[in-house]
């Protein structure tokens, strides 16, 4: 008995839209837009009445957004060093990693796989004495480096987005960013001293 006016209220709520049968579909199609559309311009509603709910970018945000005329960062190297415990996990990583690369058109110059490091630590199997009964725990660091060259400041930021995000659980990553940049300004220009000595 519940069960049946649970369905009569989900039916009595339910709007149920029918679609035009083929037939009213090649009519609508054959018919021409003045006599389907009698709409007149005049029972059109205001453009004003139609955009009055509505905000600009501009004054939702205060300025439109504009592009910058600072050049983009471009970096000579980019070297990624991932670290974990599970050997696998961190293979699975690196290829995803490259497939990333390959998709974006980033040339990758290396990968290698420096040793694991080992970190061992004796402790006592009880909390308190029993001086006897030690264990020992061996926490092993496996270790990728990926080492991508010639990069774009946009495109490094994407593809570092992308890799994070992705990142598998107790993995960590450390990025070394090599940037190119202009010489200063005042060593493009000799010293006055140098230049008196020279003459």
């Amino acid at each position: 008995m519940l069960l049946t006016a649970v369905r009569n209220a989900v039916a009595s709520s339910v709007h149920r839209i029918t679609l035009p049968t083929l037939a009213c579909r090649a009519a609508l199609r054959t018919a021409k837009a003045s006599s389907v559309l009698s709409m007149s311009t005049s029972s059109r509603p205001e453009e004003s009445e139609v955009n009055q709910g509505k905000t600009s970018f501009q004054e939702s945000y205060g300025s439109s957004p504009s592009v910058t005329d600072e050049p983009d960062k471009l970096y000579r190297q980019l070297d990624l060093e991932v670290r974990g415990h599970d050997h696998a996990v961190l293979k699975s990583y690196r290829w995803f990693v490259l497939e990333c690369a390959k998709h974006l058109g980033i040339t990758v110059v290396k990968t290698w796989e420096p040793s694991k490091t080992l970190e061992r630590k004796n402790r006592l199997k009880s909390a308190f004495s029993h001086r006897k009964h030690i264990v020992q725990y061996e926490a092993r660091t496996y270790y990728q480096v990926i080492v991508l060259e010639k990069l774009t400041g946009s495109t490094a930021e994407t593809f570092l987005e992308y890799i994070e995000r992705n990142i598998p659980e107790g993995v960590a990553m450390k990025v070394t960013k090599h940037e190119i940049q202009p010489l200063p300004e005042h060593l493009k220009q000799r010293p006055p001293e140098l230049l008196e000595s020279e003459i």
